[in-house]
């Protein structure tokens, strides 16, 4: 029983670390230097897809990315900010819990709109208009069936994958 608690124990603090603030800074960063400096992403034409290990790191994620001034972004996920979910949950006047973080994100960022017309038009202008979606923040959408976008074969596509302590970036071209 105490290897259990052990294990759980270094899996939080693990979790912790990896999405420590400081560490998903500087990772938005990296991005948006990329989106600064590389052509295809640039000028309007190309744009990534950053997937997230949770949604609680997705909305930390997309803070960051609002608060440096890189609006065209957005999270699809399966969550749904639910304010009967805020019933249960103590929050303290220091800090937040997850779940009234990830609900307060989420409602700015939906701005009035419901999740499954704010997820149909990030996706759209996702797949029509890159330069007016430049990043998505994806959540565990791959494992269950994120649609592919009908690209043309000279198109390529840049994703931003978070595996442990490192992103990787994919540029995939379908050449």
């Amino acid at each position: 029983m105490k290897l259990c608690e052990n294990t759980f124990l270094k899996d939080k603090v693990m979790q912790t670390v990896f999405s420590s603030r400081t560490r998903l800074e500087s990772i938005a960063r990296d991005i948006i230097f990329d989106f600064e400096t590389k052509s295809r992403l640039s000028n309007g034409t190309g744009n990534a897809i950053l997937i997230a290990e949770s949604v609680y790191s997705a909305c930390k994620y997309y803070e960051i990315f609002q608060n440096k001034n890189f609006k065209k972004c957005a999270i699809i996920s399966s969550f749904e900010p639910n304010a009967s979910l805020l019933r249960t949950e103590i929050t303290n006047d220091e800090e937040s819990t997850e779940t009234f973080e990830k609900y307060e994100t989420y409602q700015k960022m939906l701005n009035g709109k419901s999740t499954e017309d704010f997820k149909t038009e990030a996706k759209t202008k996702f797949i029509e208009q890159p330069a007016n979606m430049k990043l998505l923040i994806v959540v565990n959408k791959l494992l269950t069936g994120f649609p592919t976008p009908p690209l043309p074969l000279t198109t390529p596509i840049t994703f931003l994958i978070e595996l442990n302590s490192c992103v990787f970036s994919i540029k995939l071209s379908l050449l």
